[in-house]
């Protein structure tokens, strides 16, 4: 006999929610979900344990990856540009994912981000924040209109400050909306005399 039943919301409702807000309990509750289902239990631990063999088995180097918690929010907690970067260019859920991301200018944490720029409409993906860092890992079409995945993470006094990381992901939108840069060697100047 049940007493009470909750169905849950589809799990990319959960993610859409969950990316756009930066929620860290629902990241935190993801993570013992994935250890309680495909884990030793529903424990941060299982869960860290899950997701570490997941990302490994697709092929993401975990050289200097250590995960301490499912919010983010362990100053243990490090990553790599190369690692946040190939779960949006090599990983079976990598289209998907960047389908969930907040889009700059538009939603989510990038709502009122990147307003008047190339990235504006277009630029796909999530904010990192803590006090002395300030990441961006998303996605945004190139000059050629293919995609650019791309990671950055800053890190050090002051980089949380809009003054700071502003003009740095506005040069980065710049260089991504050029890319390819196309470089036309000058042939004359190797032509025979």
């Amino acid at each position: 006999m049940s007493l009470a039943f909750i169905e849950s919301r589809p799990l990319t409702d959960i993610l859409v929610e969950l990316l756009h807000t930066s929620d860290d309990n629902t990241a935190e509750m993801l993570v013992k979900e994935i250890g309680f289902v495909a884990g030793e239990g529903g424990t941060r631990p299982a869960g860290l344990a899950v997701v570490r063999e997941t990302l490994a088995g697709w092929g993401v180097s975990l050289e200097g990856v250590e995960l301490q918690d499912g919010s983010g929010l362990s100053r243990l907690n490090r990553t790599t540009c190369e690692s946040l970067a190939a779960l949006l260019a090599a990983t079976p859920v990598a289209d998907d994912l960047r389908d969930l991301l907040p889009v700059a200018g538009r939603d989510g944490t990038l709502a009122m981000q990147l307003l008047g720029t190339e990235a504006e409409g277009r630029l796909q993906a999530k904010t990192g924040t803590l006090t002395g860092v300030k990441a961006l890992t998303g996605t945004q079409p190139g000059a050629d209109r293919r995609d650019v995945d791309f990671s950055l993470v800053l890190n050090g006094d002051g980089v949380d400050s809009p003054d700071f990381y502003v003009p740095i992901w506005e040069e980065l939108i710049e260089l991504i909306s050029d890319y390819p840069i196309i470089v036309e060697p000058e042939t004359t100047r190797f032509a025979p005399r």
